[in-house]
């Protein structure tokens, strides 16, 4: 696991909703209920915050937060 994928974990879990089990990178944490819409506001302040970039509106698609493995690669795009 990447020191990138080990913060992301470690915001997840900051945020999420749902807290039984471990998040797999691939997992989609939109339907797998671990972010729902109020906690994605929060997971994306948080990265922000913990990695200290701003991620543009264009960015902030669910593509790019629907697991941990896309959010690591738009982390990668800024840090």
């Amino acid at each position: 696991m990447s020191d990138v994928e080990t913060r992301i974990r470690a915001v997840i879990d900051r945020v999420r909703k749902v807290k039984e089990g471990d998040v797999a990178a691939d997992q989609d944490l939109f339907q797998t209920g671990v972010l729902d819409s109020m906690a994605t506001l929060e997971y994306i302040a948080e990265l922000e915050a913990e990695f200290g970039v701003l991620i543009p509106n264009e960015d902030l698609i669910p593509q790019n937060l629907w697991s941990i493995d896309a959010t690591a690669a738009l982390i990668a795009r800024y840090v």
